[in-house]
C-alpha cells in the first residue's frame, strides 16, 4: 500500500485497518486525504497508523477534513499515531475538521515523525490545525517529534495535546498558547456552537467537541481573552485570560435565558376585604403583584427592586385591604439571572357570604316505646351547607327520668363543608314492667357552631309509649234511667276504654262493645225498660288492654207515677219524660261518643279515613289530642292497624325477628292472612 493516494469521503462509512505483522502503517503512504466516515487505524510493527513506515524517509501531505478518526501507532520502537513510524520524519499534515484522535507508541508522538535513534529521524515539518477537535496522545510528544521541528500552527479548533515540541503559532506568527475552559455541569462530549474571544483576530470553531468532562482546549495569543461559550443549545459565561505559561484554566457556568413559568394555584375570598391566593413557579427567585379591577388594563409591575422571595414549592399571597367586588391579580416571577416570567392573571371573585344553614330536629315530636334500642332521633342541616357546622345535643327529664325510664345521650354533631345529611341521635328507653302510660323527656339542640342557627323544630319533646297492659279500671258503677244506664269508673292514667254490655252476664263479646276516649262516664240509651243489662269494662294504652272489670248491672225503668191516698196527703207533681213504645224485639240503641276531636286532622286529605279507623278501634290519638297524621309508623305498627281494622283473627307463622316483639301475635295474624310479608322467611323487619 506504499507510496499511493488515499481519499475517503463523507460517504465512506466504517474502516477498520491494521498494519502488517512486519513494518507497515494501517493507512500507509504520501498524499493520503481523508474527508469522512468512520475510521480505525493501526500500525504494524514500529509503524504508524496512518502514515508511512520509512527508515529515515519522509512521509508528505496528510489532509484531514472531516471523519472522525482514530490512528494508532503500534511496534517495538517508538511509531507516530499520524506520521511516520521509527525514524521517519513528516512533513505537512493538514487538520480542517472532523474529530482526530491520534495515540503514539512509546516515544512516538501523536501527530508528527517517529522516535528517532540516531541520524536525521523524527521531525517534525507544517503541521497546520485551522479547526476540529483534536486529540494527541503520547509518552512522548503530542505533537512534533524527537528530531527538528518547525511550523506547528494551531488557527481554530480544540487542541489537547499531551505536549507540543515547538511553541505553536498562528497564522499571523503569533505564538499561542493553551487555553483550558471546562463547562459546568457537562459530563458528555457536546457540540461547540459559538465562542465569544476578544484579543484573537481569528479562530476557526468549526467542529470543536468538548470532551467527555466538558473541557475544550484552546490555543490563543496572550493575553487573549473569553467570555461566553455556546455549546449543546446553552450559554456559559465565565471569563479567562490566555497566559504565555499555557496554564490558564477556568469554568465557565451556564447562563440562563429562561424565565420561570408560573401556574395558577386556588383564590379564596374570605371577606369583601380579605383573600388569598397560591401559586407555584417551577423556577426559585421573586414575586411581584398587583390587583386590579376586573376589565381593567393590565398593570406595569415594576421588577426592578426587589421582590418577595419564593422557592418552587406552593406560594401564598396574603391581601388585605381589597375594594369590593371582582378582581385580577397580576403576578410576575423573576430568577437569579434576571429572567422575569409572562403576567399570570388570576380572578378573585366578589365575596359571597357562606350559609351554613338552619340545624332542628326533622320532626316536631318523636314516639318511641318502652324497652325499644335504637330509635333514632334525626336531626337536619338545611338551607345552606357552606363550612363545617356543629350543634350540641342533650336530653333533658320531664316525666321520664334519666337512668330510670331512659339513657341520658349527649354529644356533637357535626356537618363537613357541603354535608346536609341526615344525622341521628341514638335514644334508648329502659323496661320497667311498670305501668306509667305516656312518659316524656326533651331533647335538646344548643351550642351551634360555624355560623349555622337553630330552627323552629328545637327542642324536641319525645314519648315513651307504655308496653305493659294498664290496670284494671276501678268502681265502674251503673244507675239505671228510663230507657238508658249512666255508667261512672274512676279514670286510669293515659288510657281509652272498652265498655262491654251484655243482657247475660259474663257472655261479653267484641261485637257488643264501645270505644270511650278521654271520658270516665258514658250514657247508654236505648235501652228497654224492665230488662237487665250487664256492664264490663277494660282501659287499653297504646297496643295493649287490661283485663276486664268486675261485671255491674242496671235495670232501665219508667219513672214511678203518682197517685191519690186517703189521709189527704200531697203528691208534688213530676213532669213525665214521653214514653216511646218499642217492640219487644228491638235491640238496644248504643249512642256512641263522638270522635275525639284529634286537634291536627282538619283539612287532611285523610280525615275521613282517620276519624273512621279511630272509632273501628284500629287507631288511636294521642292524650294532647293530636293525631300526628304525616309521622312514620312502623312495619310492626301498620299490621296491627290492618289486623284491629279488618277484625282478623287466626294464628299464623311468627318471624325469628318478631318471637320477642309486643306486635308478634298481629304481625302473624296479617301474615296468616296474606296481607303482609316478611322480607324473607326468617325476618319481617318490625
Amino acid at each position: 500500500m506504499n507510496q499511493a493516494i488515499y481519499v475517503c469521503d463523507e460517504d465512506c462509512g466504517c474502516l477498520e485497518v491494521y498494519g502488517p505483522g512486519g513494518n507497515g502503517a494501517g493507512i500507509s503512504g504520501h498524499n493520503i486525504t481523508i474527508n469522512g466516515g468512520n475510521i480505525y487505524a493501526q500500525g504494524g510493527d514500529s509503524s504508524p497508523g496512518i502514515g508511512l513506515y520509512g527508515f529515515y524517509g519522509t512521509v508528505y501531505d496528510l489532509s484531514f477534513n472531516g471523519g472522525n478518526i482514530i490512528a494508532d501507532g503500534r511496534g517495538r520502537y517508538g511509531a507516530a499515531g499520524f506520521g511516520g513510524g521509527d525514524c521517519t520524519n513528516v512533513n505537512g499534515v493538514y487538520i480542517d475538521g472532523g474529530v482526530i484522535k491520534a495515540k503514539g507508541e512509546s516515544s512516538g508522538p501523536g501527530i508528527g515523525g517517529g522516535q528517532m535513534f540516531y541520524g536525521d529521524g523524527g521531525q517534525a515539518h507544517n503541521i497546520i490545525i485551522n479547526c476540529g477537535t483534536v486529540v494527541a496522545a503520547s509518552t512522548g510528544y503530542g505533537i512534533g517529534g524527537t528530531g527538528n521541528c518547525s511550523n506547528i500552527q494551531i488557527n481554530g479548533g480544540s487542541v489537547n495535546a499531551s505536549s507540543i515540541k515547538i511553541t505553536p503559532v498562528n497564522a499571523l506568527g503569533e505564538e499561542v498558547y493553551k487555553t483550558v475552559i471546562t463547562l459546568d455541569g457537562v459530563n458528555t462530549e457536546i457540540h461547540v456552537t459559538d465562542i465569544r474571544i476578544t484579543g484573537a483576530d481569528y479562530y476557526n470553531i468549526k467542529d470543536i467537541f468538548t470532551d467527555s468532562s466538558g473541557k475544550v482546549y484552546l490555543y490563543l495569543p496572550e493575553d487573549s481573552s473569553v467570555v461566553s461559550i455556546v455549546a449543546g443549545g446553552d450559554e456559559y459565561s465565565g471569563d479567562i485570560i490566555t497566559t504565555s505559561d499555557g496554564l490558564a484554566n477556568a469554568v465557565f457556568e451556564i447562563i440562563d435565558t429562561e424565565a420561570p413559568i408560573i401556574t395558577p394555584g386556588e383564590v379564596n375570598r374570605i371577606s369583601d376585604t380579605d383573600a388569598t391566593v397560591t401559586f407555584t413557579s417551577d423556577e426559585a427567585g421573586e414575586y411581584y403583584y398587583e390587583v386590579a379591577t376586573t376589565g381593567s388594563q393590565q398593570p406595569d409591575i415594576d421588577t426592578s427592586g426587589s421582590g418577595t422571595p419564593c422557592d418552587t414549592s406552593e406560594q401564598t399571597i396574603s391581601l388585605e385591604s381589597l375594594s369590593a367586588g371582582d378582581l385580577d391579580i397580576y403576578i410576575l416571577v423573576k430568577d437569579a439571572a434576571g429572567n422575569v416570567s409572562e403576567a399570570l392573571q388570576m380572578e378573585i371573585p366578589a365575596y359571597i357570604p357562606p350559609v351554613p344553614g338552619i340545624i332542628q330536629f326533622d320532626s316536631s315530636g318523636h314516639d318511641t316505646y318502652e324497652g325499644y334500642n335504637g330509635w333514632m332521633i334525626g336531626v337536619e342541616r338545611s338551607e345552606g351547607s357552606d363550612g363545617e357546622v356543629s350543634v350540641s345535643y342533650a336530653m333533658a327529664d320531664g316525666t321520664a327520668k334519666a337512668g330510670t325510664h331512659y339513657q341520658p345521650y349527649s354529644g356533637t354533631l357535626t356537618w363537613a363543608d357541603g354535608d346536609s345529611s341526615r344525622k341521628l341521635i341514638m335514644f334508648t328507653a329502659y323496661e320497667d314492667n311498670i305501668y306509667n302510660g305516656y312518659l316524656d323527656l326533651t331533647c335538646i339542640l344548643s351550642n351551634p357552631n360555624g355560623g349555622a342557627v337553630l330552627g323552629e323544630k328545637n327542642p324536641l319533646i319525645v314519648r315513651i309509649s307504655d308496653n305493659d297492659p294498664p290496670p284494671v279500671p276501678a268502681g265502674l258503677k251503673a244507675v239505671a234511667g228510663k230507657g238508658q244506664v249512666v255508667l261512672n269508673w274512676e279514670p286510669v292514667k293515659d288510657a281509652r276504654y272498652k265498655l262491654y254490655y251484655s243482657t247475660k252476664d259474663g257472655e261479653f263479646t267484641e261485637g257488643s262493645i264501645v270505644e270511650i276516649y278521654d271520658d270516665e262516664s258514658y250514657t247508654m240509651t236505648g235501652l228497654k225498660n224492665g230488662t237487665t243489662y250487664y256492664f264490663a269494662i277494660k282501659s287499653g294504652h297504646s297496643l295493649y288492654y287490661s283485663a276486664l272489670s268486675p261485671s255491674v248491672s242496671a235495670t232501665p225503668k219508667a219513672p214511678a207515677t203518682g197517685g191519690s191516698g186517703g189521709g189527704g196527703g200531697y203528691t208534688p207533681p213530676v213532669k213525665e219524660e214521653p214514653v216511646v213504645e218499642e217492640p219487644a224485639d228491638k235491640e238496644p240503641v248504643i249512642t256512641e261518643t263522638e270522635t275525639p276531636g284529634l286537634n291536627d286532622i282538619s283539612g287532611h286529605w285523610a280525615q275521613n279515613y282517620i276519624e273512621h279507623l279511630v272509632k273501628k278501634g284500629a287507631i288511636t290519638g294521642y292524650p294532647d289530642k293530636s293525631f300526628q297524621p304525616d309521622a312514620t309508623i312502623t312495619r310492626a305498627e301498620f299490621a296491627v292497624v290492618l289486623v284491629k281494622a279488618f277484625g282478623l283473627s287466626g294464628e299464623g307463622k311468627v318471624f325469628a325477628d318478631t318471637a320477642a316483639h309486643w306486635a308478634k301475635e298481629y304481625i302473624a295474624t296479617a301474615a296468616a292472612h296474606g296481607i303482609i310479608l316478611g322480607y324473607n322467611e326468617k325476618e319481617f323487619g318490625p
